[in-house]
C-alpha cells in the first residue's frame, strides 16, 4: 500500500507518521463502490463496508433480507403508465423528472409537480426537499437508494444500465459530444461541447426494464439524502467512466446539475392484473448477490483524476451559461495571456499550459470556470441551427428588427444560494438565489465578459424593462407596492404606495425571481426593484437603472426611464449579448 508520494524532505516526517498510523491501525481505507467490499457487504454512505441488512426489518416495504442484501419480494404490482414496474416490487419513473410546462428547449417554471415524459429538459432542483415535494405532489416519492440502484443495474445487474463497459456514446456525458470521435476520456484530448439533453434523447441509454437516462444527463436525488448522496452522474462529469456507475455515490462532495426521478410502491393486485414475470424471485435474489461479487476488470479509474473525484469530479459553474467556444484542451495555451483560456474544472489547474493535473488544495490557483452551453434540442444542434440566446437569457425582438439577448434574472455568483450570495467570480442568471451585490462597474463588466456576454447598453436595458408595450414599469404603467421588491413591499401595515414613511417596513433583498409577477412579456424578472443594475453608457461613469429594495421613493426610482449616476448601496447588474 502506497501511503505517500514524492520525496521532498519536508514531507518525510509525514510519511513516517503515516506508516506508523498504518501499523497501529489508525488509518482505515475508505470504499467507493460495493466491489471494494467483501462479497456480502456494501459500501455504506460513510465510506465504510458493512451489511445492508441482517433481518427483513432492516429493509423497506416489499423488500426482504437475503444474503445480507435487501432484495425485492416480487409480490406483484400495478404501475402508472409513466412508470416502470421493477421486479414486481416497486414503480420508478421511466424518465428523469421534469416540470409540467417543460419543453425541449426550456426547463419550464411550473413547480407544481414532477412529470415523467420524454423529449423535455429535466428539472434541476436546489435541494432534496424540493425534489421530494415535487414527487409527493404527483402522488409519488423519491426512490430509496436500494430502489434506485436496482433499477439502474437492471435485470442483468450491470455496472451501467446498458452494460458493464462504459460507452461515451450511449448516455449523455462529458465525452459524448467530443470534438473528435467519442471515446472514454476524449474530453481531455480534444475538448467537448457537453450540454444537458432532453429526457430520453439517447435511445440506448436504458436497460431491459426500459428506464431511461439513469446514467448521465443529471444526477438524481434519493429519498432521505442530500447533494452528496445523489446517483448516476451527469453530462458534465470529468470522469464519466467512474461517476456514471450505478453504484457510485459522491459521499464527500456535492456536484452541480442535480435532478431526480420518482418512485412509488404501486398497487398490489392478482396475477391477472399485473405484468407477468417468468423468473423466480429467489433466483433473482441469488443472481443479484452473485453478480455483485464479480470483479469487474474493464473499468479503469485514471490516477490523474482520482483526487478530483474525491473533491468533486464534475465541471462546476452555472448550468445555463455560455461555454468558451474557443477553448480546446488539446492545444498548448498560456493560461495568463488570454481571458478566454482561463478555466476551472473542480480542483483542476493547468500545468505548463497543457492538459489538466490535480493537486492538493494548498497548491491550487483560482481560475475562471468552464461554463457549459446546454439545453438545446439535439436535432437543432445536429442541423446546425443555433438558438438566438442561451437558456439563461431571453430574446428581445423589436418590430424594427433589432434583436438582442438579456439575462432572465439579475446576475448572481454561480455558487450563490437562497441564503448566501456566494463568492465565485463567474456570474449566473438563475432563479432562487441572492443577487450579486454590491459590485462596481469594472467587476460587473469583467464578470459578464467572462461568460461571453457584456454589460447591457442603456437602450437595451430600457427596451427590456419597458417591454413590447413601452410601459412605465415592466409590469405596467401604475406603480404597485407588492409586484416587485421595493421599500413599501414589506410594510408593517397593509402595503400601499409610500406606506414605509407611515408605518415602517422590514425591507430586504430577496432571491432572484421571488416575485413571479415582476416581469413582462419578454420574460425578464426583477428589472424593477431588488437591486440597482449597472448599465454601460460608454462615458466612464457608473449608471444605474431599475431602483432597489431600499429606495425611499420606489414609485419614482423604479421607473424604467429613471437613470442614476449617484452611488447607491445595493448595486447589482445583469448581462446582455448579441444574438447568435
Amino acid at each position: 500500500m502506497k501511503l505517500c508520494q514524492g520525496s521532498r524532505g519536508k514531507h518525510l516526517w509525514l510519511c513516517a507518521l503515516g506508516c506508523l498510523c498504518f501499523l497501529f491501525s489508525c488509518v482505515k481505507e475508505k470504499c467507493r463502490f460495493n466491489l471494494d467490499c467483501p462479497n456480502d457487504m456494501v459500501c455504506k454512505p460513510d465510506g465504510t463496508c458493512g451489511y445492508e441488512c441482517t433481518s427483513d426489518s432492516d429493509c423497506q416495504e416489499n423488500f426482504r433480507c437475503f444474503g445480507h442484501r435487501c432484495v425485492p419480494k416480487g409480490q406483484g404490482i400495478r404501475c402508472p403508465e409513466d412508470m416502470v414496474a421493477i421486479q414486481d416490487s416497486f414503480c420508478i419513473d421511466r424518465y428523469e423528472a421534469s416540470r409540467p410546462d417543460a419543453t425541449a428547449t426550456s426547463p419550464g417554471s411550473d413547480n407544481s409537480k414532477a412529470m415523467s415524459r420524454p423529449g423535455v429538459l429535466p428539472w434541476l432542483v436546489s435541494s432534496n426537499a424540493e425534489a421530494q415535494s415535487a414527487c409527493e405532489a404527483a402522488g409519488k416519492r423519491l426512490c430509496t437508494p436500494q430502489e434506485w440502484e436496482i433499477a439502474c443495474k437492471g435485470p442483468k445487474n450491470t455496472v451501467y444500465a446498458y452494460g458493464d463497459t462504459y460507452d461515451p456514446k450511449v448516455c449523455n456525458g462529458i465525452d459524448t459530444f467530443c470534438r473528435c470521435d467519442p471515446y472514454p476520456h476524449c474530453y481531455d484530448d480534444c475538448g467537448a461541447d457537453f450540454h444537458l439533453a432532453p429526457t430520453g434523447s439517447f435511445e440506448d441509454c436504458k436497460n431491459d426494464w426500459g428506464v431511461y437516462d439513469m446514467n448521465g444527463n443529471v444526477w438524481e436525488h434519493v429519498l432521505g439524502g442530500d447533494g452528496r448522496s445523489v446517483r448516476g452522474g451527469a453530462y458534465n462529469c470529468h470522469d464519466s467512466v467512474t461517476l456514471h456507475r450505478c453504484d457510485y455515490v459522491p459521499r464527500t462532495w456535492t456536484p452541480s446539475a442535480l435532478g431526480f426521478r420518482c418512485c412509488s410502491s404501486g398497487e398490489t393486485g392478482g396475477a391477472d392484473e399485473v405484468s407477468e414475470r417468468s423468473e423466480d424471485v429467489a433466483t433473482i435474489s441469488e443472481h443479484v448477490v452473485e453478480a455483485d461479487a464479480m470483479q469487474i476488470t474493464d473499468i479503469e479509474i485514471p490516477n490523474e483524476v482520482s483526487e478530483a473525484i474525491e473533491q468533486g469530479g464534475c465541471i462546476g459553474g452555472d448550468e445555463t451559461a455560455d461555454i468558451w467556444s474557443s477553448f480546446d484542451l488539446a492545444h498548448e495555451i498560456d493560461v495568463w495571456s488570454d481571458l478566454d483560456s482561463r478555466m476551472d474544472i473542480s480542483d483542476a489547474q493547468m500545468k505548463d499550459g497543457r492538459g489538466i493535473e490535480f493537486f492538493d488544495k494548498e497548491e491550487q490557483f483560482e481560475v475562471l470556470e468552464i461554463i457549459e452551453e446546454h439545453g438545446w434540442d439535439n436535432a437543432k444542434l445536429d442541423d446546425g441551427v443555433i438558438p438566438p440566446c442561451p437558456d439563461d437569457m431571453v430574446l428581445v425582438q423589436l418590430q424594427t428588427g433589432w434583436r438582442f439577448c438579456i439575462d432572465r434574472f439579475e446576475a448572481s455568483h454561480s455558487d450563490a444560494t437562497e441564503t448566501s450570495k456566494g463568492i465565485s467570480p463567474i456570474p449566473a442568471s438563475k432563479q432562487g438565489v441572492l443577487p450579486w451585490y454590491p459590485v462596481d462597474f469594472e467587476t460587473a463588466k469583467t464578470a459578464c465578459e467572462s461568460v461571453s456576454k457584456r454589460l447591457c447598453r442603456p437602450e437595451e436595458w430600457f427596451e427590456a424593462c419597458s417591454g413590447p408595450d413601452h410601459t412605465v414599469y415592466s409590469y405596467g404603467n401604475n406603480y404597485s407596492a407588492t409586484i416587485c421588491n421595493g421599500i413599501d413591499t414589506f410594510c408593517h401595515c397593509e402595503p400601499y404606495p409610500h406606506c414605509y414613511p407611515v408605518c415602517g417596513a422590514d425591507f430586504h433583498v430577496v432571491p432572484t425571481g421571488a416575485f413571479p409577477d415582476c416581469t413582462n412579456e419578454w420574460g425578464v424578472y426583477d428589472i424593477n426593484g431588488n437591486v440597482w443594475e449597472i448599465v454601460d453608457y460608454g462615458d466612464g461613469l457608473e449608471h444605474f437603472r431599475g431602483g432597489a429594495y431600499n429606495c425611499g421613493d420606489s414609485e419614482a426610482l423604479h421607473r424604467c426611464d429613471y437613470d442614476a449616476t449617484w452611488n447607491p448601496s445595493a448595486k447589482g447588474f445583469r448581462c446582455c449579448k448579441d444574438v447568435n
